[in-house]
């Protein structure tokens, strides 16, 4: 856990303010609406959100309103607020709704339409069915991946008697 100094949005270059949600803080751009997670924090925030106990968490997030209704225009690259370097835009493993602008060092932005999308999502489907679409690819490449080795196996095998 940092600090609680106030950062600036990525995007609007404007103080983010400091918003509690549950069991953490967050960094909340009041002109855009994208919000700033600590390390650790999207996690805690996911579980936070999880199942119908997290539907008082779901309204908090719904409430965090931009003034504006798009964001405003701002870098096509974004900058961590605290070492500068350039984030890394990245979807979420289990996911596709929520893409993050990654600071693997310090945490991630969220833009608000992303996280609200995300957080649906745990509504509806809870964490352990959000990965469930993930599992499934998974398990399909494996019996793909086993299929081509076993074909190969006999390729060899129809090679050697010639």
């Amino acid at each position: 856990m940092r600090n609680r100094s106030t950062i600036q949005c990525s995007r609007c270059k404007v103080d983010a303010e400091i918003v509690s949600l549950g069991p953490i803080d967050v960094d909340h751009c009041s002109l855009c609406g994208n919000v700033w997670f600590d390390n650790r924090e999207l996690e805690k925030a996911s579980a936070a959100a999880d199942g119908a106990s997290g539907a008082d968490f779901r309204d908090a997030v719904r409430c965090m309103a931009p003034v504006h209704a798009k964001s405003p225009v701002g870098p096509a690259v974004l900058a961590c607020p605290f070492c500068s370097d350039a984030l890394v835009r990245r979807p979420h493993p289990h996911a596709a709704a929520l893409v993050a602008h990654t600071c693997l060092a310090h945490g991630v932005w969220v833009e608000r339409t992303h996280l609200l999308e995300f957080f649906e999502l745990i509504g509806k489907l809870g964490l352990t069915g959000l990965g469930e679409p993930q599992r499934r690819r998974d398990g399909h490449r494996a019996d793909r991946l086993g299929s081509m080795d076993a074909h190969i196996r006999n390729l060899q095998k129809l090679r050697l008697r010639r």
